[in-house]
């Protein structure tokens, strides 16, 4: 049977455990007909050759009576002979546990289907994501013994339930000798605060500002670097104890304790302590793991959230002029339906456009996947004329980087197997911008579309959630100066 599309561990095939476990139950989000469903809970009943049987209705499972069941043909591989229904499976723990990423709103099942049919698959069927499901992160392997249930954590309850305290630390000799060479406190975030008497007012504008601005200042910072600037500014100090500072920040960074949000529990909550507590090295194999597909479903989620830009600016018909020629940068396309996905990219969109002229500035829309980072979409600004947008843009948090230009003469690029991870504009006398995007180390870099002089028009490709593809109508060498026609585009 697949392995889940989200947490990338097995499903019970009865084979590994006789015992009934969390890794019995999936659901599938499927597609019928171009309407977008998810299943009920079903189990390993069913199972050949590729297809499940699952409830239809979503609040059904399979021990009901009189429930009906369709029978779903997986996405794993492009086949010519398929049942109408067709979709992914998953965990129905994991399917719990991203309703909870999504604070119950409502999953956008068809970008969900979008998505994961641009995700390469490997012999066993698994998605080849690029965060690899967080094994490098959290030293993650799929072991003989029964994984944990990422939803139905124990370990949870039984920190929730227990008074939470902060130790009380000695202090090292190294800190002991740092007092006495610098004359004031060692920083401890947790047992001292650090002697600020130096702060004055005349230096110090933070003091002038009302407590209310100072913690909202705080709220945007990491606590790492809440900590340096507390070490610098005496107006912060007090924050640190402030309950709203801990618990503004508990959902960033300790989400996955999504129980500690139950009203009948905030109430008597310390959240400095459970933020403490539920430190990464102090979690048990159980939070662990949770935490590790929370922070999975967080990374689809903002995949999920892209949406695409229909700019009425944009065009998706032939070109129609001859006399442009065109070249392209592609990651590993693969163009028939019906061929293996194990590698590379595949093409949902593609738009193209003529630029306005006087263009000023081009931005980038990113997205990190894991170890690598991929862009998708792009945004032109010229003088005396409405942005040009081409691709997906994520209209709550976006993003996007900028850089001005000159003019635009090209672009080099670094693209991997799976698309287009980073452009760097190319303007008059060879100069060139920063990167736009984060280019993997493994990545090629290309010049090809560097054309020498302005480039007028612009054609991309798309899949569900990244560029694939980039070309611009460019001067090329007399030996390769035939027109290309748009189906090359």
């Amino acid at each position: 049977m697949d392995d889940c599309i989200l947490c990338g561990d097995y499903f019970n095939d009865f084979r590994r455990h006789l015992d009934k476990t969390w890794l019995d139950e999936f659901r599938a989000v499927y597609c019928v007909d171009e309407e977008c469903r998810i299943s009920g809970i079903g189990r390993d009943h069913g199972y050949l050759q590729g297809k499940v049987l699952v409830p239809l209705d979503e609040t059904t499972r399979w021990t009901d009576r009189g429930v009906l069941f369709i029978r779903v043909s997986m996405m794993r591989r492009p086949c010519r002979n398929v049942d109408r229904a067709r979709g992914f499976i998953f965990h129905d723990s994991c399917w719990r546990l991203l309703k909870e990423v999504y604070n119950q709103d409502p999953i956008p099942l068809r970008r969900l289907l979008e998505v994961c049919k641009s995700v390469p698959v490997d012999d066993h069927n698994r998605l080849l994501w690029s965060h690899e499901y967080g094994r490098r992160e959290y030293n993650y392997q799929i072991l003989d013994q029964v994984p944990c249930d990422p939803y139905n954590v124990p370990d949870v309850q039984h920190i929730l339930s227990k008074p939470l305290h902060l130790p009380r630390f000695q202090p090292s000799r190294k800190a002991k000798c740092a007092r006495k060479e610098h004359g004031r406190k060692a920083d401890n975030p947790t047992s001292t605060m650090p002697d600020l008497s130096n702060d004055s007012h005349e230096k110090n504008y933070f003091k002038k500002l009302p407590f209310e601005i100072l913690e909202e200042i705080a709220s945007y910072l990491e606590v790492a670097d809440f900590l340096r600037l507390r070490s610098v500014s005496k107006a912060f100090c007090s924050i640190f104890s402030s309950r709203r500072f801990w618990k503004i920040r508990f959902w960033n960074e300790r989400g996955f304790i999504f129980e500690a949000l139950d009203s009948t529990i905030q109430r008597r909550l310390n959240w400095q302590s459970l933020y403490w507590h539920t430190n990464g090295s102090k979690l048990s194999l159980a939070l662990s793991n949770r935490k590790r597909v929370w922070t999975l479903n967080q990374m689809l989620q903002e995949k999920l959230d892209l949406r695409w830009i229909d700019d009425p600016k944009l065009r998706h018909d032939d070109p129609g002029d001859v006399n442009w020629e065109w070249r392209e940068v592609h990651g590993e396309m693969i163009e028939e339906s019906f061929r293996e996905f194990s590698n590379g990219c595949r093409r949902f969109h593609r738009r193209w456009a003529t630029l306005p002229p006087k263009v000023t500035k081009i931005g980038v829309s990113t997205i990190h996947d894991g170890r690598e980072s991929y862009v998708t979409g792009m945004q032109v600004i010229s003088e005396g004329s409405q942005p040009l947008q081409i691709g997906y843009m994520n209209p709550i948090s976006a993003r996007q980087v900028f850089a001005e230009i000159t003019s635009l003469e090209g672009f080099t690029v670094a693209v991997g197997p799976g698309g287009i991870q980073a452009v760097q504009m190319i303007m008059g006398n060879d100069c060139q911008s920063g990167w736009l995007g984060r280019p993997d180390e493994e990545a090629a870099v290309t010049r090809r579309l560097a054309a020498g002089e302005p480039i007028s028009a612009l054609a991309m490709g798309f899949d569900g959630y990244k560029m694939q593809r980039l070309t611009g109508n460019c001067v090329v060498a007399p030996q390769d100066s035939r027109p290309k026609s748009s189906s090359e585009l």
